[in-house]
């Protein structure tokens, strides 16, 4: 049965884990009412289709008891899976199951009995979630990198019900590799996952690896490609905690790399956008950004990249290196084709062209310019490259800022974007996730996520 507690107060709501649905027509998030820490899973109200007059619910929803935590959707929606350290008289528990209820509350079933012993409890006894994830093509299996379990990633089987850590040494001459930091990129094949991994060598010097893991097999040495100890990667994907994509058949990877080793005073940085082909460890470099990063974005097939490009650098008053004049590049890294987009109407984005995204196919792109007349503003590219303004009218009434990362795109006619924002009024801070539709600007689904915890977003 669906429970009856509803978010009544929400400047005393602490929330933790929040969760879209693959189409982004539902949302779930893991709260509580402060000061309690112990919290439950949470269907919140569609505001576009409460405020069209829809028959959605007109409250926050709870649909399990408390310690649950980690939510993720099944590839339908109809499904939201949770783990959860509540023993039989609804304590904590020094175990975890998985279990799965519907997203309307009216079925909650057992997926996994007993998956292992809490490793990483909090001092209110929370467990911690998992950090990134990344679901199989066909979303039968999920691959969590961090969680409750401590060192090693999680490999799940949603439809055998069973669970299977990978934590077998990866070595690689003198290096000892660190899986606990392992963080789960994309499926590169039906079994194949790839990860960043870090990993200590020779006089402990810190090493980044991107690791090729065949998830089914008992054992295996894995495909790698190395960076040394003063670089790091970032991966030009939205939403690193959404469960379901990126998926990127093949072997080249397109990664953006931070070089400490070419990077000079504070506040200065040397960024590099590499494409890693994962069966020889080789690096391509792309292109170079002395002052910059470059906020790549990938299309769901990692063919086409769009990312920034800054005509000079400048310092600032503060003594930072800053690029000036950035437009904006498309990559077609099959083709080999460059375009470049700098002509952009009024308004014109700032200097950054912040929070880039490509849709899946790659033949549009969008990118965020700021905020007028009460609208959120964005620029969206076309396949025949012209570009025009998109105006976005929300319906929660606050104070917006700036998105809080990079769009995901659905198809190729929406896309998600999470936000922070604070009700000036109230002083209340809280977070906002929305599916747009790019061809109008409509708000197709927004929800409002309250919270007091920095993690949702």
């Amino acid at each position: 049965a669906v429970y009856a507690d509803v978010f009544a107060d929400l400047d005393r709501v602490v929330t933790r884990d929040f969760a879209l649905s693959p189409s982004g027509d539902a949302a779930v998030v893991t709260g509580a009412q402060y000061p309690s820490v112990m919290g439950s899973l949470w269907r919140l109200p569609d505001e576009a289709q409460r405020a069209g007059g829809g028959t959605e619910q007109r409250a926050s929803l709870r649909l399990t008891r408390r310690l649950a935590f980690s939510p993720f959707f099944s590839p339908d929606g109809e499904w939201v899976y949770y783990f959860t350290a509540r023993g039989l008289l609804g304590t904590v528990s020094g175990d975890v199951d998985l279990r799965a209820v519907r997203i309307d509350g009216t079925e909650d079933r057992q997926v996994i009995d007993n998956m292992g012993e809490v490793r990483d409890a909090t001092r209110q006894g929370w467990p911690r979630p998992a950090r990134e994830s990344a679901a199989s093509p066909d979303g039968s299996r999920v691959v969590f990198g961090q969680g409750w379990w401590g060192e090693g990633a999680m490999a799940i089987d949603l439809e055998q019900g069973t669970a299977r850590k990978i934590v077998d040494p990866v070595v690689a001459g003198d290096l000892e590799f660190i899986w606990q930091t392992g963080e789960p990129i994309a499926w590169s094949g039906d079994d194949e996952v790839v990860f960043h991994v870090r990993a200590w060598g020779p006089n402990r010097d810190l090493y980044h690896a991107i690791v090729a893991y065949d998830i089914a097999a008992d054992r295996g040495a894995p495909r790698f490609a190395l960076r040394r100890s003063n670089a790091d990667f970032s991966w030009p994907f939205a939403f690193p905690s959404v469960v379901f994509g990126p998926y990127l058949p093949g072997s080249r990877l397109p990664v953006q790399v931070l070089d400490f080793t070419r990077s000079g005073r504070s506040g200065d940085y040397f960024y590099e956008l590499d494409v890693v082909d994962t069966n020889t460890g080789e690096f391509e470099n792309i292109e170079d950004f002395p002052c910059g990063h470059p906020g790549a974005a990938v299309s769901a097939d990692g063919n086409v990249v769009a990312h920034r490009r800054f005509a000079s650098c400048v310092r600032a008053e503060n003594g930072d290196l800053e690029g000036v004049d950035p437009v904006l590049v498309i990559r077609d890294l099959q083709t080999g084709s460059v375009e470049e987009i700098s002509d952009w109407g009024d308004p014109v984005p700032g200097k950054r062209l912040r929070y880039i995204g490509v849709s899946p196919s790659g033949s549009r792109v969008s990118l965020y310019v700021g905020q007028e007349r009460g609208a959120t503003v964005f620029k969206i590219v076309e396949a025949d490259r012209t570009v025009r303004t998109m105006n976005v009218r929300h319906f929660f009434g606050a104070a917006l800022l700036s998105p809080s990362s990079a769009p995901r795109w659905i198809d190729e006619d929406h896309m998600m974007v999470r936000y922070s924002a604070r009700r000036s009024s109230q002083y209340l801070r809280f977070a906002a996730a929305a599916v747009l539709d790019v061809n109008d600007g409509s708000v197709v689904h927004e929800f409002i996520i309250p919270y007091t915890s920095g993690t949702i977003y």
